[in-house]
């Protein structure tokens, strides 16, 4: 009897530890691992290279070799070119690419739908990709719709931070059909995704109808275990609440925001908002503590020479809070008229370290049609200690003909240049050999 006992304790030894040495996979945060604060997140840096998807209309995931200067599809294939032909894995066509690449635990994620003409269903999936281009799966499907339905995920509507990847979860924003709104035929929404297994939930709502909501879940940051998220129900009025959800303990909890806000930012432990213009007032800085229930008003850092700002849009790069003036969105004439487009560098201490004006970047010019006056149209992004500016080629760019799908400009800057004021601004990459016609590719061979 006694023997019988002892190897049953060993087998549950050794059962005990062959289940410590399976440990799940530990994934990197959020910010640290894979920052991704921006309107739409076109481009992921590691230390040898860039991913891009360069045809929104057409999956067609490229990587850029830093040392070499090439860029290629990225391809499962041993066999194939890389060179986006039909037998290519990396391209495929009737995909619609969402303008969102995260990378975590050495693969790429992106989402993307797919219309089926056979069956005339649209299916949302999670693609994820090896770094090295080895492996590439959909993960999943995590939404099916009838007819071919209109893009999905990046929400102009949400506003802020769109699809990001953290400790092993993906939270991908998608418009949901299965919840119409009195307004139109979907409601914003959310699904996390674990990408080990592919298995998937939507972000359990709070006691809010998100069909009566103007524009549902988004503008998402992630720290520690918590999922912080808006619910807008009124944006022309900046009617909007916070809440935040615990991906292990489910638990679902409303931050009391004492004002109304436009953008937000969690950085340890603490919020940071600011609050939308009200007529001639500028926005205001706030900082609200999560567990002492202190808010400090940091509005007097929240200048650059003297001039106020508009709409301060926040983003956090693991370093610095940087605060980018927005004053074509919101605010009266007379602000806006006074003050060009700005970017503010702050530390955690809340420090004004720096200030950019953004139109010393040579981001290209536009008219605007009805007053007859220049403006700049472009997206922020920090990641490796750089800014990146999402812009658009100018109309008489030669690039812009290598693809109508295609026109979206990149330029790049380290932060500690632009805070010791030697801002120098370069194109980090350069897909575009990828879309130039053959006869430019063979004219020099």
């Amino acid at each position: 009897m006694k023997k019988a006992i002892s190897i049953i304790l060993a087998l549950c030894t050794a059962l005990s530890l062959t289940a410590c040495s399976e440990s799940k996979t530990e994934y990197p945060d959020y910010i640290s691992g894979n920052p991704s604060d921006i309107w739409g997140n076109a481009i992921m840096e590691t230390e040898d290279g860039f991913y891009r998807n360069i045809d929104h209309f057409l999956l067609s995931l490229c990587y850029y070799d830093k040392a070499t200067g090439k860029a290629v599809y990225l391809c499962a294939k041993p066999e194939c070119t890389h060179d986006g032909n039909e037998y290519c894995t990396a391209t495929k066509e009737g995909v619609f690419y969402d303008a969102n690449i995260c990378m975590s635990g050495g693969y790429v994620y992106y989402s993307a739908s797919e219309y089926v003409e056979a069956d005339e269903k649209e299916y949302y999936k999670l693609i994820r990709a090896k770094a090295d281009g080895t492996e590439f799966t959909e993960l999943c499907t995590y939404q099916t719709t009838m007819g071919n339905a209109m893009m999905h995920g990046i929400s102009a509507e949400n506003y802020g931070r769109v699809m990001a990847v953290h400790r092993g979860l993906a939270i991908v924003p998608y418009y949901d059909y299965d919840l119409p709104t009195l307004m139109t035929d979907y409601t914003p929404n959310t699904m996390i995704i674990d990408i080990e297994s592919g298995s998937y939930y939507k972000l359990p709502s709070p006691d809010v109808d998100l069909t009566k909501t103007e524009y549902g879940q988004g503008d998402y940051f992630l720290y520690e275990d918590w999922l912080y998220y808006t619910i807008s129900m009124e944006h022309s009025n900046f009617f909007k609440s916070l809440y935040r959800y615990n991906l292990v303990s489910g638990a679902t909890e409303k931050v009391e925001l004492s004002e109304k806000f436009t953008s937000y930012a969690v950085i340890d432990g603490c919020v940071y908002y600011s609050t939308p213009t009200k007529g001639e007032a500028p926005s205001k800085l706030l900082k609200y503590d999560l567990e002492s229930g202190t808010l400090t008003d940091l509005s007097g850092q929240l200048a650059i020479d003297g001039q106020p700002f508009t709409n301060a849009v926040l983003m956090w790069n693991g370093e610095y809070l940087i605060i980018q003036d927005t004053h074509y969105f919101t605010g009266s004439e007379g602000i806006a008229a006074a003050n060009k487009d700005k970017v503010l560098f702050m530390d955690k201490g809340g420090n004004a370290v720096a200030d950019y004006n953004m139109w010393d970047a040579p981001v290209p010019r536009h008219i605007d049609e009805f007053n007859d006056k220049e403006y700049i149209e472009y997206g922020l992004k920090s990641q490796n200690g750089k800014l990146y500016i999402c812009t658009h080629f100018n109309r008489d760019d030669p690039r812009v003909y290598y693809t109508d799908r295609f026109n979206e400009l990149v330029l790049c800057c380290e932060i500690e240049d632009i805070i010791s004021g030697k801002a120098e601004w370069y194109e980090p990459f350069d897909f575009y050999q990828l879309l130039k016609p053959k006869e430019d590719n063979n004219a020099g061979a």
